[in-house]
């Protein structure tokens, strides 16, 4: 019994060492067995709140590990607002380093329409079917209501993304009626009920009812119109025409007490004030017993008033006047002979030098120079006076756009390779080029859609829309279109009598590119002269960076743009013009001929009639040397998106 006893502890002691044994190897084998995965989870702002969830298999997660003890798992990783994602494991991918970016998830909206009427819905100009759980990224949009092609109303909403729900509702009964007004000047406030509802046009639905109508604007006489709107009644109100208010007009003589005589009306004794219409030319006359009359040219602008002061004491100035070449000097609008000669003024006294054929000068007379003055007035032809006294550049559309001078010129480029014979260029009227292509942001303004700062160039328009664009741009600019449509869209004539904005003719774009007109220095065949290779980074063409792509590309060139560049990416010219080689080619004015003329003579806009229009410049996907040169043109019988457009206008 007591060898029994014996045995028995013995067998108890070898199997409680052999449990523990076991359970001590238990944990050191799952080690062995185990897998380790570092992660990471973007974006940032979710790092503290993310989860991740086992789907399948054993696995443990760390902060920034996951341990895999099954041969596979399937693990998922959420966060509300976000979309999850799910990742196999797998042993086999040990030591990867696991990365999870969940993606945003967009807002719902629902738009609640009270009334029945029937409208189309649109999120930023685009309809909608459903009005409820419209899925939406983050940001702000233009909720709109349409009825056919009416804008009745429009919204705009912040939608702030990560599943959340937003609500925008529309009273229709408000919207039953609609109302188009237009009125000069453009910038004329348009106050409906005394609400501002726009500047220069509206047109949108308003409330049925009663209704008074204020079309304002400052230094401007207001005009009101009262009427009532019925379900469905369409009120059109246009062309209204304000009228500039009356400017104030004070007159002050030294000594005082004299007759005033305005365009030979008595007008009463100084000192006197008055209200005279602007923008019209008026004579006054002052007398006085013992005085000699004073006579003056009042022409009063739109909003300055005008304060001035007659002395008839004042001591008379001597001033020497010299007119190249000789013409005709005149005193607050009276002939004082022929130049040179000496005249007796008083300050305040509007000297004028006048030549036939040239635009006359004018001084006012100022007691600051002193009792004795010498004036010499060079005067100018029409079209050089209205280049020199022109702005070097100038900006339009609210600086959407840089306009750069060019002057009146002659000079002579060597023919290309299918016409060797050198070419006569003549420009007898000088003008303004833009120094990039019409961007998105200023085509937007034209078309009339949603407003956009892009500063990519607009392509995709045909030469006729390019030249709508220079109709309207000249209208905004109160110039006459130089473009003439007729009935069904066809060019029927061009202006050349105008001074509205234009395509550049095929001359002055070559110009541009290829006569540094300061230097008098042709550039030729190609805009950075005659090296037979494109200068690395010179504009965007389809260049090495292209590689890998479908797309050919100009060997040995790269550039900084796989795709269209936002204008002004790369250096301008000897001219300060940007991109006339490289980013998309430009509808120029001229139709297109496969010859070109060696002696077109002056101011040449290309053939009088023809069926395409030719396109100058090459662009970003260019990959020939010879579509390069300045004198490569071709033509384009419809838009596609390599082909944009400049401007140009005459400054005479």
């Amino acid at each position: 019994m007591a060898v029994t006893d014996t045995v028995r502890y013995r067998l108890v002691t070898i199997l409680v060492i052999v449990g523990l044994v076991f359970f001590m190897l238990v944990p050191f084998l799952a080690l062995m067995m185990m897998m380790k995965f570092d992660y990471t989870v973007q974006p940032t702002e979710i790092q503290d709140t993310f989860e991740i969830d086992n789907l399948t298999g054993l696995v443990i997660e760390t902060s920034s590990s996951i341990f895999l003890f099954s041969d596979t798992a399937t693990i998922s990783v959420s966060n509300q607002g976000y979309a999850s994602q799910e990742r196999d494991l797998s042993k086999q991918d040990a030591h990867t380093k696991l990365h999870f970016r969940l993606q945003p998830l967009p807002g719902y909206l629902d738009v609640v329409l009270n009334g029945d009427y029937a409208v189309t819905v649109t999120i930023d100009g685009r309809p909608v079917e459903d009005n409820t759980d419209i899925a939406l990224d983050k940001g702000v949009y233009t909720v709109g209501l349409m009825r056919d092609t009416f804008l009745l109303a429009s919204k705009n909403v912040e939608i702030e993304g990560l599943g959340s729900k937003h609500k925008v509702v529309f009273d229709l009964t408000q919207y039953t009626s609609q109302l188009s007004v237009s009125a000069t000047p453009n910038s004329a406030e348009i106050r409906l009920n005394g609400d501002v509802i726009g500047n220069g046009d509206f047109l949108g639905g308003v409330a049925l009812g009663n209704h008074k109508l204020e079309i304002t604007k400052q230094h401007y006489e207001t005009q009101t119109y009262e009427f009532t709107l019925q379900a469905g009644e369409q009120k059109i109100i246009n062309d209204i025409v304000l009228r500039p208010s009356p400017v104030r007009v004070s007159i002050t003589t030294q000594p005082s007490h004299a007759s005033l005589l305005l365009n030979g009306e008595f007008m009463g004794e100084s000192n006197l004030s008055m209200q005279l219409r602007p923008e019209q030319t008026y004579t006054l006359v002052a007398k006085k017993p013992g005085f000699s009359d004073r006579k003056l040219l009042l022409t009063p602008n739109i909003g300055e008033p005008i304060a001035r002061t007659i002395n008839f004491e004042q001591e008379t100035l001597s001033v020497s006047v010299e007119v190249r070449p000789s013409g005709s000097v005149y005193v607050n609008g009276i002939d004082r002979g022929q130049s040179p000669t000496t005249v007796e003024v008083f300050p305040d006294d509007l000297l004028e030098a006048r030549s036939p054929g040239r635009v006359s000068q004018s001084e006012r007379i100022t007691l600051t120079k002193g009792l004795k003055q010498n004036l010499t007035f060079t005067l100018y032809e029409p079209p050089d006076h209205a280049y020199r006294f022109a702005t070097q550049r100038k900006a339009i559309l609210s600086g959407a756009l840089e306009m750069e001078k060019f002057p009146a010129l002659a000079y002579t480029r060597p023919g290309d390779v299918e016409s060797p014979v050198n070419v006569r260029v003549e420009l007898s009227r000088p003008f303004y080029i833009s120094r990039t292509e019409v961007t998105e942001e200023a085509y937007s303004q034209f078309k009339g859609t949603q407003s956009s700062t892009s500063k990519l160039p607009v392509v995709d328009m045909s030469w006729e829309d390019a030249a709508r664009f220079c109709n309207w741009l000249s209208s905004q600019n109160n110039l006459t279109p130089v473009y003439e449509f007729d009935s069904a869209g066809v060019l029927a004539s061009v202006n050349t009598d105008s001074i509205g904005f234009r395509l550049p003719t095929e001359a002055e774009w070559e110009t541009a590119a290829g006569f540094d007109w300061r230097k008098r220095r042709v550039f030729a065949p190609y805009e950075w002269g005659d090296l037979n290779y494109v200068v690395t980074g010179f504009g965007n063409l389809s260049g090495e960076e292209n590689t890998g792509s479908t797309f050919k590309y100009l060997e040995g060139y790269i550039d900084n743009h796989e795709s269209i560049a936002p204008v002004a990416s790369y250096d301008s010219n000897f001219n300060d013009i940007f991109d006339l080689t490289g980013n998309v080619s430009e509808w120029v004015h001229d139709y297109y001929t496969a010859r070109r003329e060696a002696s077109p003579g002056s101011d040449y806009m290309g053939p009088r009639t023809g069926i395409f229009h030719a396109a100058k410049g090459p662009n970003f996907r260019t990959f020939k040397l010879q579509e390069t040169r300045i004198d490569f043109r071709k033509s384009s019988p419809m838009k596609n998106d390599t082909v944009g457009f400049r401007i140009a206008q005459w400054i005479y």
